[in-house]
Parts: structure tokens; sequence; C-alpha cells
């Protein structure tokens, strides 16, 4: 059995130096579940190659692929559109319509579950790069940075929404807290549309 090209692999230098390569075909253990065994590759001063194979299977047979890397944008996408819906909650709470109280409490439900939803797709992004699609690892760095950046924005603004009803400086800084993690998801989507195949 061949790898498919583009394989990362890591080479372990008799000096005690690592360094990532590109192989483009490498030869593999004929067992299923060989992964992470350090084999012998018959390189230069005693080489030896970590051979780290993708998973093929999950749970009921369902094969990973190509497919998987649509799974993290995906959610991004429908993750990215319940924030902007969040985001027009907080806005009409701030009104002083007869329907902002309601608002308000929507607003405060759904954070909670919005945070949880970043927090989950920020490290399937993180799992997508090491596991499924490692060829953008180098191309994905400053998508990870504003995902990093949004996480920290989100966090902070979730810390800020436990003094709102106390703190008229937590009112302030919480909605423009929002607004600018919101601004840097539609620079994120861009990012992450450069790396899909």
């Amino acid at each position: 059995m061949q790898r498919p090209s583009g394989v990362r692999v890591l080479v372990l230098v008799g000096d005690a130096h690592a360094r990532a390569v590109e192989r483009q075909r490498l030869d593999h253990d004929a067992e299923a579940g060989a992964v992470g065994r350090l084999r012998d590759a018959g390189g230069e001063s005693g080489e030896r190659v970590s051979h780290r194979r993708r998973p093929t299977l999950l749970a009921r047979g369902c094969a990973t692929g190509p497919g998987l890397r649509y799974l993290h944008p995906t959610a991004g996408f429908a993750i990215i559109a319940l924030a902007a819906y969040a985001a027009s909650l907080g806005l009409r709470s701030r009104s002083a319509r007869p329907g902002a109280a309601l608002a308000r409490r929507r607003h405060a439900r759904l954070g909670p579950w919005l945070y949880a939803l970043f927090l989950v797709n920020w490290l399937a992004g993180l799992a997508t790069v090491e596991w499924v699609y490692p060829e953008v690892e180098d191309a994905s760095e400053a998508h990870f940075a504003v995902g990093s950046a949004i996480m920290a924005i989100l966090t902070a603004a979730a810390l800020l929404s436990r003094r709102i009803s106390t703190s008229p400086r937590a009112r302030a800084i919480h909605p423009i807290l929002g607004a600018t993690a919101l601004l840097l998801c539609g620079v994120q989507i861009f990012l992450g549309l450069q790396l899909l195949p």
C-alpha cells in the first residue's frame, strides 16, 4: 500500500533535532491500527520516521475523508448566523419597544449556548487541521489567530454579562465586545474560505 501524496511526517534526526518534511510516498504497516509507531525509514544517519496514519473508520463504519473537511466551516457558518441573531436580540433588548424584555431574556438564554458552540467549533478547527486536513497547517495561521481572538473576546463578553444588571460600565462594554467578535467573524469567514480545497 502507498500513502497519498502530501502527507506530513516527522523525521527525528540522530542529533535530537526534529524537522517536518513532506514525503510523496511512504510505505506503511499492513496492520489496521498502526498509528504513531516509530520504524526505521532507512534514511541517512539512522533517521526514524513516525508513521501516523489518518483514521479510516468512525463508529458505524462511516469513512473519514474529504467530507470531514467541510464539517468545521459548515458549523462555523451556522454558528455565526446564530451569533448575528443573538446580536439582533441584544440590540432589540436596548430599545424602548414593548418586546425589549422578551428579547433580553432570549439573548441571555442564548448566550451560554452560543459561547459553547463557538468553543466546540474552535476546537473542531484545531482537530481538523491536525487530523483531517494537515496540508493547510501553515496557511491556517491567520485563521487560527483570528479564531483565538474571537474566543478571547467572547470569553470577556461572557464574563461581563454576569455584571450587566448591576454595572453600567458592563452594559456599555458588552455590546462593543459582541459587535467586535461579530466583525471578526466576517474576517474569519474570508480567511477560512481560502483554506477550502
